[in-house]
């Protein structure tokens, strides 16, 4: 019933989610209560009946018009975003992101939507960047399972699939983080969160990306063709989960073969509010939450 209410859904409804579509190419007629046409007669079984041919090209006139109204009060009872599928994943780029050295699924950036119930959607929104260091992605457990305990709280998430060494670099990844950040803000209203309520957050490798979001200059050019790109790409806060932050915190071996950069110094008044969580079993060392939460002040 759900596919289907989707699909009916999608039909009567603009592809960015306006208000249903209530104008058909084809007159619906005047409603009739109480009145059956007089071509059609029922069967003992209850079942349409026609005795001639003429008869029987007429009477689905009648049920055609009824399921048409029945579609117009199926729209306008659907919430807002039921023509998006909950689960489903949609290409930040769909014509190809910019820097893409191919068409495999690993060179086109995307985002996994997972709706929170109806009943306890509060319009905050939250872009997921699983862990994995720059090279995979931990997309379970730093991922899906993030999105699903975020849903339980009301929050709308999004799991972001965002490119990956050796093919690519951080600073690419850190153009599809902003991209992610600008999709969800200009199609809020279709996704019905709050276009100041998107917050990013981040594990491990994810971190850095969320944190390296969240200091980057936030350019958008309200010229350009693409409407995505003349919104922001600052996220209203962030939540870096043992994040990596500072490469001076690595062995000096490492520290040469890492090609992100460190954002301690990065921070500055315009960095969004942060909530930094570090506990004694994260692999990564507590001082980088350290270093990102004194980075104003450190010399």
């Amino acid at each position: 019933m759900l596919a289907r209410a989707q699909g009916v859904r999608a039909k009567c409804r603009g592809s960015r989610g306006q208000s249903p579509l209530l104008v058909s190419s084809v007159s619906l007629g005047p409603p009739q209560p109480g009145r059956i046409p007089n071509n059609v007669r029922f069967a003992q079984n209850g079942n349409p009946a026609s005795n001639s041919p003429t008869d029987s090209a007429k009477a689905p006139l009648f049920f055609k018009r009824m399921f048409r109204y029945a579609i117009i009060a199926l729209c306008l009872a659907l919430p807002l975003h039921a023509e998006i599928a909950h689960d489903s994943t949609v290409l930040l780029w769909p014509k190809g992101a910019p820097q893409a050295i191919g068409d495999k699924v690993t060179d086109q950036p995307a985002l996994t939507i997972h709706f929170p119930p109806e009943d306890k959607a509060n319009g905050a929104a939250v872009i997921v960047n699983p862990g994995g260091g720059y090279q995979i992605l931990a997309s379970d457990h730093e991922g899906l399972q993030a999105a699903r305990e975020l849903n339980r709280h009301g929050i709308t998430a999004f799991v972001l699939r965002y490119r990956l060494k050796p093919d690519y670099q951080p600073a690419v990844a850190l153009l599809d983080g902003q991209r992610a950040i600008r999709h969800v803000r200009t199609h809020a209203k279709n996704y019905g969160v709050d276009p100041r309520r998107i917050g990013m957050l981040g594990f491990s490798a994810g971190g850095h990306l969320t944190a390296a979001v969240g200091t980057a200059k936030s350019e958008y050019d309200l010229r350009s063709d693409d409407p995505v790109e003349r919104v922001s790409s600052r996220p209203d806060f962030l939540v870096p989960i043992y994040p990596a932050i500072s490469k001076t915190l690595f062995p000096k071996a490492r520290q040469e073969n890492e090609t992100w950069g460190s954002l301690e110094k990065q921070v500055t008044k315009d960095t969004p509010p942060t909530f930094l969580v570090h506990t004694h079993e994260d692999g990564l060392s507590p001082n980088h939450s350290v270093y990102f939460l004194s980075g104003p002040t450190r010399k």
